[in-house]
């Protein structure tokens, strides 16, 4: 029993019109987030929010397709160095500011992160890579975690058959002077 449910759910894929218009946006919803992640020190947005939306793209295709095509897509592997490398730009970015003398992420590090002129993409100095290191941890992370969800199951022991749950009074149990 449990087989066949296993290869239903193997099975399972969208329409094909749902499959084409995600095969189509995926790329583009990616390009956006990645446009938030790079422009977030000067338009709204930032690591988080492009992390959340290149997630987003992976989670699409994978509930257009199917959980195996996601994660052929984007393996596990992959997932686990992409939120390892995130985490350590963000930390290495920080050190960065103390082995120079200022404070934890302080954004005067001029000597390895130059500053441009205001408007320009690289005119924040480490707030630039700050954001690239948010946004890969936050896609790779919240894509792994919804791997991680659609791969989990409940144990079948701790389950209570409908004989096991306690009794309920019902309102046919109750006739007009009270209880039958």
């Amino acid at each position: 029993m449990s087989g066949q449910k296993d290869k239903k759910e193997s099975e399972y894929r969208s329409g094909i019109v749902i499959q084409l218009v995600s095969r189509i946006m995926c790329p583009f919803i990616i390009m956006f987030g990645i446009y938030l992640i790079t422009h977030g020190h000067l338009t709204p947005g930032g690591g988080f929010q492009g992390g959340v939306i290149i997630a987003a793209s992976f989670i699409l295709f994978a509930l257009a397709f199917n959980k195996k095509e996601g994660r052929q897509m984007v393996p596990s592997f992959w997932l686990r160095c992409g939120a390892s490398g995130g985490i350590l730009i963000y930390i290495g970015v920080g050190l960065a500011g103390i082995i120079l003398g200022y404070n934890f992420l302080a954004n005067k590090v001029a000597g390895i992160f130059p500053r441009g002129l205001p408007g320009e993409l690289l005119s924040s100095g480490s707030i630039f890579w700050i954001n690239i290191g948010v946004g890969l941890a936050v896609a790779s992370i919240f894509t792994d975690l919804f791997f991680s969800f659609l791969e989990e199951r409940p144990d079948e022991t701790c389950l209570k058959t409908k004989q096991e749950l306690p009794y309920r009074r019902r309102w046919s149990d109750v006739d007009r002077n009270g209880l039958k």
